[in-house]
């Protein structure tokens, strides 16, 4: 799917957490590669209250890439980062995010992103698939009608709504789960940035929430 970087969402991690005394885990998501600007106020956190890292890879397949997200870092460009980070000791992970039903959530599509994030060191991995929202819908479905046109009816059928079916959702985290007892993840990244969220609402006032669960440009 097409995306672009949010307007005037320029901000990284440091410049919001360097500044934050609460000491509370802190997390934050990513197709961006300029985190490693942060690294030092990342490495400090990673060592006191806590800091996880996630990156969003949605797939391997280079020439998919290229049609589903214009203008974001390759991929193997994010797991290098991810790399980098998991080196020196701060936790990451991988949302394979979105799922783009008929596009990216075969076996094989799902697989792939998986191994790759192990092997590049992410210790946890999880996925979410596409919710189509009013305000997104329509410009999905044009790219779907002109990328991937034999897959308009199934689109129609599937999103007659924001979500897709519970049973395709449930088949979808089965297979998720089967990559990440294989490849010995530790833990399920989307349930793991939850829990993390959750943990913030609890202890800190609201604007530290925001400060701590920064969700950087995508």
């Amino acid at each position: 799917m097409p995306t672009s970087p949010a307007k005037g969402a320029t901000g990284s991690p440091g410049d919001a957490w360097k500044h934050c005394t609460t000491p509370t885990p802190r997390s934050a998501s990513s197709k961006a590669t300029l985190i490693l600007r942060d690294l030092d106020v990342l490495t400090q956190l990673a060592r006191g209250p806590g800091a996880t890292v996630y990156f969003t890879i949605t797939t391997m397949d280079d020439e998919l890439w290229r049609h589903i997200e214009p203008g974001a870092p390759p991929p193997l460009k994010r797991l290098h980062v991810l790399s980098q980070l998991s080196e020196v000791g701060i936790p990451t992970g991988v949302f394979l995010a979105p799922i783009l039903p008929g596009i990216t959530d075969s076996v094989e599509s799902i697989d792939a992103v998986a191994a790759a994030a192990k092997a590049h060191g992410a210790a946890s991995f999880g996925s979410a698939v596409l919710r189509l929202a009013p305000q997104v819908k329509e410009h999905y479905l044009a790219f779907v009608a002109t990328t991937f046109p034999e897959l308009m009816p199934r689109y129609e059928r599937a999103y007659a709504g924001t979500n897709i079916s519970a049973d395709y959702q449930t088949a979808i985290e089965r297979r998720v789960a089967r990559a990440r007892e294989r490849l010995g993840f530790s833990d399920d990244a989307m349930q793991s940035r939850r829990e993390a969220a959750n943990q913030v609402t609890r202890i800190a006032p609201s604007v530290e929430m925001r400060s701590g669960q920064l969700a950087l440009p995508l």
